[in-house]
């Protein structure tokens, strides 16, 4: 992976650093956090990628599994202080559409139709039914507001090997060997994209950015099974909105209305 393309932004990607193998890209960056001072602060828009990741995390302890060398790992640095705690997962929305920015264009450019791609609350991205890359946002917090955010990326690019196992694709086999896609030139659109979406975030258009996402939303307004995790039951149920806290919004057959945090609710 090249790390000397140029970026096409204003800050995202303009300081960056390249690592040949890393436990993880998230816990570095974070561990760069702790040790830099207000003399040798760390930008904001840092970035960190990696050849290899052999500690990959995701959502709450999960295991991101990544070959070397195949896939786009990544982790980035932004400060957004003007962003209250309890809107915090307007930042995950942001996020995520930068990431299906970037596979669309992707898709698109060589010869695919991006129907498929959608995203899967609360931080994968989904072609089909199967799993082509995800997030882990790990926020900093002082009194009411984010004092920093760091974001953690995975995107399956080249791989091809023990992914069926984990219901799991690559832009590889979604477009078959003929592809040879490259993860440091995605990398530098994948910044334009996040910092696109982040400066919205930010101008205030939280609107437009939900609109957008509720739009290519995994299951959204569609009837399908589901597990409460809480009572172990299985329920049909759609999904009508998701909440600012980050609660994914349900309706019941029953016409019950239900609210979940991560990890409450499983997708069947």
């Amino acid at each position: 992976m090249s790390p000397h393309v140029p970026y096409n932004t204003l800050f995202i990607g303009q300081v960056r650093q390249h690592l040949d193998r890393v436990h993880s890209t998230n816990s570095y960056l974070l561990e760069c956090l702790q040790d830099s001072t207000p003399d040798r602060s760390l930008p904001e828009g840092f970035l960190v990628s990696a050849e290899e990741q052999f500690a990959g995390r995701g959502q709450r302890g999960n295991q991101w599994h990544a070959e070397a060398g195949k896939n786009l790992t990544l982790s980035l640095l932004l400060y957004p202080k003007w962003l209250p705690i309890s809107a915090q997962f307007r930042l995950n929305v942001a996020v995520a559409l930068g990431l299906w920015d970037l596979l669309r264009s992707s898709i698109e450019k060589l010869g695919g139709d991006p129907i498929d791609l959608r995203l899967k609350w609360p931080n994968d991205i989904y072609y089909g039914e199967k799993k082509l890359g995800g997030m882990l946002i790990e926020n900093g917090i002082t009194g009411r507001t984010l004092a920093h955010s760091v974001i953690g990326i995975g995107l399956n690019v080249n791989q091809t090997k023990g992914l069926a196992a984990l219901n799991a694709c690559s832009l590889r086999m979604i477009f078959g060997n003929k592809v040879e896609l490259l993860p440091w030139a995605l990398m530098a659109e994948l910044s334009a994209c996040l910092e696109a979406r982040y400066l919205q975030l930010k101008a205030g258009k939280w609107q437009a950015l939900k609109a957008a996402y509720l739009s290519v939303l995994y299951r959204y307004e569609e009837w399908a099974d589901y597990e409460d995790v809480a009572s172990s039951k299985c329920f049909r149920g759609r999904i009508i909105d998701v909440a600012d806290q980050g609660f994914l919004i349900m309706e019941t057959e029953k016409g019950e209305q239900k609210h979940y945090a991560f990890k409450e609710v499983i997708f069947q």
